[in-house]
């Protein structure tokens, strides 16, 4: 082989491991059943019971034992499962859902509602009833990651997870829809 070629098929493996930017996400999908309580996410890997689309952890409620995730910013997204009137009660309900990164044996490492984590900090409304609400365009509510000002470091066996921690019951006319999760930074796997 020449000396080139054996340059150029170098990198892909290295006995130092991969370093990659990664998103783990993971979703809840709302029920008004379920009440006021606090949602553990992170806790059920993806499987025959929760899908890719849903989730991208492969190990429950742990890192696994060959990676270490630096998180350097969290994300959010929110997908209704219908076409909405008003934005009214989906913006409730994103103003008292506080969303808190646990780390096993640590103090919250992030603590914020979902309507901070979305960058909203209010929602005009001229009257009640959905003939007198102003109306609003239809927009994609997910937000660019909110940057952590100091990364958090989740090692490998490190349990942890994101709660969604509802302080009433979502409305029964959000059930249904998605609050999904991105942890984003840089994963280190070991070969």
């Amino acid at each position: 082989m020449s000396g080139g070629l054996q340059k150029l098929q170098r990198g892909t493996y290295s006995d130092r491991g991969d370093q990659n930017a990664w998103t783990y996400y993971d979703t809840l999908t709302l029920s008004n059943a379920a009440g006021a309580q606090t949602f553990r996410l992170f806790q059920t890997p993806w499987s025959g019971t929760k899908s890719k689309d849903l989730t991208n952890m492969k190990t429950a409620g742990q890192m696994p034992a060959n990676q270490r995730f630096r998180i350097t910013s969290i994300g959010i997204q929110y997908v209704a499962a219908a076409a909405r009137t008003t934005l009214v009660k989906i913006n409730t309900l994103l103003a008292s859902v506080v969303g808190e990164l646990i780390i096993n044996g640590k103090d919250a490492s992030y603590q914020k509602t979902l309507a901070h984590m979305l960058g909203m900090s209010f929602v005009v409304e001229n009257a009640t009833g959905a003939a007198n609400i102003v109306t609003q365009p239809v927009f994609d509510l997910v937000k660019e990651a909110d940057k952590l000002k100091f990364p958090v470091v989740l090692a490998a066996n490190v349990p942890f997870e994101f709660d969604l921690v509802f302080t009433a019951a979502s409305d029964a006319t959000l059930d249904g829809d998605k609050i999904k999760i991105a942890l984003n930074g840089t994963l280190i796997r070991a070969m």
